[in-house]
């Protein structure tokens, strides 16, 4: 089926890394093993792919190829998205601390981080006073913050992870 159709894209280099992304859409556990594979590709784009579809699928199978990754790859994106899925499938504080750094890092994906954490601390029960504080900083609805607004944003919220 539609599964074993994707699973076998992932093999076709123009469209791999939109395979992966349907598989984490369609959150289809069963591809976690094909999609481990697809992680150590020497196609970057198809290897940030999988790793996030990794998280979105929730394959918790997948908690030590995550770990690693976010501690060895060599791409930054690569490590983002590790930490990214790591998260999403449990509290795990070395991925929360390198998705903080990321919200000021020029070079990281601060978007992608901020989404990460936010939806962590959605989900956390324990961090329900931080989540306050953290939605307390969004912009105003139908607002377009500058880019200033937007860097002192995520300094604050960067803050916010590192209060004790």
């Amino acid at each position: 089926g539609a599964r074993l159709a994707l699973e076998a894209a992932l093999d076709e280099p123009r469209i791999a890394a939109a395979a992966a992304n349907a598989l984490g859409a369609l959150e289809l556990l069963k591809s976690a093993e094909r999609l481990e594979r697809a992680v150590a590709s020497p196609d970057a784009e198809l290897a940030v792919a999988a790793t996030r579809a990794l998280g979105r699928i929730g394959a918790a199978r997948s908690l030590p190829l995550l770990r690693a990754t976010c501690a060895n790859a060599r791409a930054l994106d690569l490590r983002q998205a590790a930490a990214a899925a790591w998260l999403a499938l449990e509290d795990a504080p070395e991925a929360r601390a390198f998705l903080a750094g990321c919200l000021t890092d020029p070079a990281a994906d601060a978007g992608e981080a901020e989404l990460a954490l936010a939806a962590w601390l959605e989900r956390t029960p324990f961090a329900a006073e931080t989540l306050v504080r953290w939605s307390a900083l969004d912009p105003e609805p139908g607002s377009i913050p500058k880019p200033e607004q937007v860097d002192a944003r995520r300094r604050a919220r960067q803050a916010l992870l590192r209060a004790p």
